[in-house]
């Protein structure tokens, strides 16, 4: 049987300092940011979703969400200022993600660097779509 396609993006399991932190995103943001998006700090300090091929290191993990008014939402649109509540990465934390359609994963590839296959959130459930390319 076939592996049911549902990413949910980067799955928090378990290690490291699992600290929250609250990060500000002002309205520069070009993408929609969802539960259990990867999101980076850019060299102007502005904090944006992470990129498909960006080779970046993430600054956290995203876990909820406020408006500019400090109410919650789903996710956040793009170009919308607001508030991520994150995990903060600690380089000890596992994450789990699920695989894209292409070539499986073998245990030569534990604790490898990998790209990351980036689409929008569901804007209904705010739950990521990025999948582990």
């Amino acid at each position: 049987m076939a592996n049911t396609d549902n990413p949910q993006g980067l799955v928090y399991k378990m290690g490291g300092n699992p600290a929250i932190v609250e990060v500000s995103v002002d309205a520069s943001n070009s993408a929609a940011i969802g539960i259990n998006d990867g999101y980076i700090i850019e060299t102007d300090g502005s904090v944006a979703r992470v990129a498909a091929g960006s080779g970046v290191i993430l600054s956290g993990v995203a876990e909820g969400f406020k408006d500019s008014t400090g109410k919650s939402i789903s996710y956040l649109p793009a170009s919308t200022a607001g508030t991520i509540i994150a995990k903060k990465i600690d380089p000890s934390m596992i994450f789990e993600i699920q695989a894209d359609s292409g070539t499986a994963l073998t245990v030569a590839a534990v604790g490898a660097t990998a790209d990351l296959v980036v689409a929008n959130c569901d804007t209904t459930t705010g739950v990521s779509k990025i999948e582990l390319d």
